[in-house]
């Protein structure tokens, strides 16, 4: 028996054993297969480094790569191709420090929690160097909610070495994580006039809720989905991604995660904010590497579908290299998806080569409409809404009615463009008429920025060829130079947000994308249903089980009765004492089956019986875990958080009490706190290191409660 302070007692008590064993507690963590599953066939290393050598045809490399499974040891050099760093020189070479602040350390060995034990210590060298020289050569500071630390780890699961690390993890940075990741930035603006002009419904319930984009996606966006999926998967997708070369694909990869989940989402009205961002931010963790294929169609199908205007006005504040300063009020007062008037003339003259077919809808009066239009376009005269609600009620249902019969098949589908005068106060009306389609949730509406001032603008001297029952003299009178002017400035200003050569790049992209989507048509549409269908069937049979886990007899609660007492303790344990001493004592995790339950740490905390939680991180090997120190009526009992479910842990140890044989902290890091219990098994001493923050008060709850029990047996 361990030796304790003088002026003790033994106390003899027994604790009942819980007949509710769980049967397999890795069950819950193993995605189901089906049997439409079939197995992808390996990539062949051998043939993919022979095509590397041959040249870096990023083409030919994706065409070797499709509907392959690509494995591990070949994603390195299919990485550094796509980012363009293959023939990078070593640019860290041997700069070993020194790399401040130390919350950079802390956060690189809380990630790597995730990589196999024996990477870990290599790969949180390597990390913390690559953070410290960014730091350094960019002259910029750290903050652990930047992600850094997250976005190395599949640089580091995949065995890279450390200056290929850091050049993927530059042109990352530059290219594809999307700058102003914070609250209320412009990443999470965007993305909500992408979701409203997908999914109007979806996203006014979200609106509804007060769930605003950043509070779910920011560490998805800042992580390109590292923070929330396996590694195995995010590694697999991040191939797929990057072989995209399309930064905006992050969006739309979010995008069908939520509309697949908008069953789910929308099934609990009911459900208060904090549980619906629980249940958002939850649903990339149910992907498995089988889902790849179907979630990243499904993301390129979207962006098709998705007026391409957006990347141009917003590639060079978002993804490029320029210091470019972010127009917030602009697009956080954007009714909806604003597009060029070029883009709808484009797709106007050619119906089948555009992959999103407009259907103009002119909002300006009658006697503006008629002295020219486009072709085929819709007259909603704005004086209804005013004068004639009834008539205005008719004409939009017709519409509606048109745009439905359209859609039965997504091929034919065609997308309102509104289409204003131009005049900022003519088109309050029109910004009335979008938000009356909006609330009967009408998908894929949006409205031409510039109006019929900058179609006028655009289109110079073929007015006469391109509008119907043009009259020059008539749409002069209306268009005065003072408006031609203004609208033009105005359009100007949104189109040089981007450099010269973001703006090439952007429009070959979206060219590209067109062409692509007219392509995807054949191949995925008739398709779309049914890998949604296999997603949604997957995120089903997760939160069925999540509920199981969550809300039945599984879910662990701390007035549950889960051990047994422990014999022969000594009752008066406390003794802060200077423990100068090496550690001995090899740390147990006591994660037996009845103790490695996952349990929601918001509900767990404030649980029937528990008197206190304290936050803390668990040390061991000179890592720092992120944990939880409940203390409940007769137990003290330590959850370990999950790094891959958010507000998520799972029960690493319960001990009674009576089993607490001491306590103990150094001088030196008072903050360091050592518990030594009893094991009920063998009879010997289990050992937990802590870092507990404001220890004292701490000390002094577990004392008090402990102390007058110990008396009063």
């Amino acid at each position: 028996m361990a030796e304790l302070e003088s002026n003790t007692t033994e106390v003899e008590t027994e604790l009942e054993v819980s007949a509710d064993r769980p049967e397999d507690n890795n069950q819950e963590d193993s995605p189901d297969t089906t049997e439409e599953e079939v197995e992808r066939p390996l990539l062949d290393v051998a043939e993919f480094n022979s095509a590397l050598k041959a040249g870096d045809d990023i083409t030919a490399i994706k065409e070797m790569c499709v509907g392959k499974t690509i494995p591990v040891e070949a994603m390195p050099e299919l990485w550094k191709l796509c980012l363009g760093v293959s023939h990078k020189s070593d640019t860290i070479g041997s700069w070993s420090g020194p790399v401040e602040p130390d919350t950079i350390q802390q956060d690189c060995q809380q990630m790597a929690v995730r990589l196999d034990e024996a990477k870990r210590e290599a790969a949180v060298m390597d990390m913390r160097l690559v953070i410290g020289f960014y730091c350094k050569s960019r002259s910029v500071h750290y903050s652990s909610d930047s992600g850094w630390a997250e976005l190395l780890l599949p640089l580091a699961y995949v065995g890279m070495g450390r200056s290929d690390m850091y050049n993927c993890f530059y042109a990352l940075l530059s290219k594809y994580v999307p700058k102003e990741c914070k609250p209320n930035g412009l990443p999470f603006h965007l993305f909500r006039l992408l979701l409203l002009y997908h999914d109007p419904e979806l996203c006014s319930f979200l609106d509804t809720k007060k769930l605003l984009p950043d509070e779910y996606l920011l560490p998805w966006l800042r992580s390109l989905l590292v923070s929330s999926c396996e590694m195995d998967v995010a590694c697999s997708m991040w191939s797929v991604y990057l072989m995209e070369r399309d930064p905006f694909l992050a969006f739309f990869l979010v995008l069908v995660i939520l509309i697949n989940a908008k069953d789910f989402i929308m099934e609990s009205p009911d459900s208060d904010k904090e549980k619906l961002k629980e249940i958002i931010s939850s649903f990339p963790r149910q992907l498995s590497s089988g889902d790849i294929d179907d979630f990243c169609s499904l993301a390129e199908y979207y962006a098709a579908r998705t007026p391409q205007s957006f990347r141009k006005d917003y590639h060079g504040v978002l993804f490029s290299t320029s210091r470019v300063t972010p127009s917030y009020s602009t697009l956080a007062q954007q009714l909806c998806l604003p597009v060029s008037i070029s883009e709808v003339l484009e797709s106007t003259k050619d119906q089948e080569g555009c992959s999103v077919k407009y259907f103009v809808v002119d909002c300006r009066p009658l006697d503006q409409y008629s002295c020219g239009h486009l072709p085929a376009s819709y007259q909603l005269d704005p004086n209804l809404l005013l004068h004639s609600p009834t008539d205005f009620d008719v004409a939009s249902e017709r519409l509606c009615s048109r745009i439905n019969r359209t859609g039965a098949n997504p091929d034919n589908t065609e997308h309102m463009c509104f289409l204003g005068s131009g005049r900022e106060l003519e088109d309050q009306f029109v910004y009335m008429i979008v938000a009356k389609f909006l609330q009967k949730f009408v998908p894929y509406v949006s409205l031409a920025k510039g109006g019929f001032i900058e179609l006028h603008r655009v289109l110079g001297d073929q007015l006469d060829k391109t509008l119907e029952d043009y009259d020059a003299v008539r749409c002069h009178h209306f268009l005065s130079a003072e408006a031609l002017a203004e609208a033009a400035a105005v359009v100007t200003r949104a189109e040089t947000t981007a450099s010269d050569s973001d703006s090439e790049m952007t429009l070959s992209r979206s060219k590209k994308l067109q062409e692509k989507g007219v392509r995807l048509y054949s191949s995925l549409a008739s398709g779309v249903k049914e890998r949604s269908q296999r997603l949604k069937q997957r995120l089903q049979t997760w939160l069925s089980e999540g509920d199981q886990a969550a809300d039945d007899g599984k879910h662990a609660m701390p007035t549950d009765r889960l051990g047994r007492r422990y014999r022969d303790v000594d009752t008066n344990v406390f003794s802060i004492a200077d423990d100068d001493a090496d550690d001995t004592v090899e740390l147990s995790s006591s994660d037996d089956e009845l103790v490695n339950k996952m349990v929601n740490i918001s509900s767990f905390t404030k649980g029937e019986g528990v008197i206190q939680s304290f936050p803390a991180s668990e040390i061991k090997d000179d890592f720092y875990t992120p944990s939880h120190i409940v203390l409940a009526q007769d137990e003290i009992i330590l959850l370990r958080e999950l790094s891959d479910r958010t507000g998520y842990a799972r029960v690493k140890a319960r001990y009674s009490t009576d089993s607490l044989l001491k306590i103990t902290s150094k001088k030196k890091q008072p903050d360091i706190i050592t518990f030594i219990f009893r094991d009920d098994n063998d009879s010997s001493t289990v050992k937990y290191r802590f870092n507990v923050p404001n220890n004292r008060q701490f000390v002094d709850i577990l004392t008090n409660h402990i102390q007058p029990k110990s008396q009063s047996s």
